[in-house]
C-alpha cells in the first residue's frame, strides 16, 4: 500500500525556501522596486522535524526589501547590482545581489558566515 502524502492547506503561490541562489535570486526577482514598500511572500521548507525516516513540510511568510542599487565585481565583471534582503523568521536574514536581468550574483546571510557568489558570467546574447 503506497504511503499516504502529506498536505499542507496551502492558498495562493509559494516559493520554496531553499539556500539556493537561483530559488533566492528567483524570490527576489519578483520584488518590488520601492525602497519603501515591502514584498511579502509565501514559503514553503522541507524538514525532517526531528526525524531521520520522515520528511516534512512547513509553511512560513517572510518579506523581501529592495535596499537600492550596488556596484558589484563577479566573475571579473563589473554589474550594478540590484540588492535585496529577506527576512524570514525564523531563519537568518539573507541578502541578495541581482543583476538588473535577474540574474542571482551573490548571497549573503546577515551573519556573514556563508557567502555564495557566481564564479564564471558568459552572455551569448541580449536579454
Amino acid at each position: 500500500m503506497p504511503h499516504p502524502r502529506p498536505r499542507l492547506a496551502l492558498t495562493g503561490p509559494y516559493d520554496l525556501y531553499n539556500f539556493s541562489p537561483w530559488i533566492l535570486g528567483s524570490i527576489a526577482g519578483r520584488a518590488s522596486l520601492d525602497r519603501a514598500k515591502a514584498s511579502p511572500v509565501k514559503l514553503v521548507i522541507m524538514d525532517r522535524g526531528g526525524s531521520k525516516s520522515q520528511l516534512g513540510f512547513g509553511a512560513f511568510e517572510g518579506r523581501v526589501i529592495y535596499l537600492g542599487e550596488e556596484a558589484l565585481t563577479i566573475a571579473g565583471r563589473e554589474f550594478n547590482a540590484r540588492k535585496f534582503e529577506l527576512k524570514a523568521e525564523p531563519f537568518p536574514d539573507w541578502f541578495i545581489w541581482t543583476s538588473k536581468e535577474g540574474i542571482a550574483l551573490a548571497l549573503l546571510d546577515e551573519q556573514k558566515r556563508m557567502r555564495l557568489e557566481l564564479l564564471r558570467y558568459n552572455q551569448h546574447g541580449s536579454f
